[in-house]
């Protein structure tokens, strides 16, 4: 974030690395808290890997390209296969069972979080602009 010069409150998007376990998720659950603070809930969270599943290497570039589908069209998916939400006290992260809408107004920043075996990690910044 810093490398795209933007800051925690320019961020209406995140697409997390989101594997569906319980530990790699509280940890960048707690990871978003941190950086977010209360601005979390108001932020839209768009788990891919419910979607597509985890397709190893190529997980981050369909990131990507589902954040700027996204950013392009000013909404999300709903988060698939959600029946009901379980609480983790330690895990931040509240799932969506319906569509979020963007920020209609300026541009859009989602950031993309991809982590790798062996600490292959990278997290993106993306900036669109709707239009309305």
């Amino acid at each position: 974030m810093q490398a795209a010069n933007v800051l925690a409150q320019h961020i209406d998007l995140v697409v997390p690395h989101g594997t569906g376990t319980p530990l790699n998720d509280r940890i960048e659950g707690q990871m978003l808290a941190e950086l977010l603070g209360d601005r979390l809930p108001t932020v839209a969270l768009m788990p891919i890997k419910a979607h597509i599943g985890h397709c190893a290497g190529a997980s981050g570039i369909f990131s990507v390209v589902a954040a700027a589908q996204a950013l392009a069209s000013g909404q999300t998916p709903p988060t698939l296969h959600l029946t009901e939400q379980q609480a983790d006290p330690e895990c931040a992260l509240a799932l969506h069972a319906q569509a979020q809408s963007l920020p209609a107004a300026g541009g859009c920043h989602a950031l993309v979080n991809a982590y790798g075996f062996g600490g292959n990690n990278i997290s993106m910044v993306l900036q669109g602009v709707l239009h309305a």
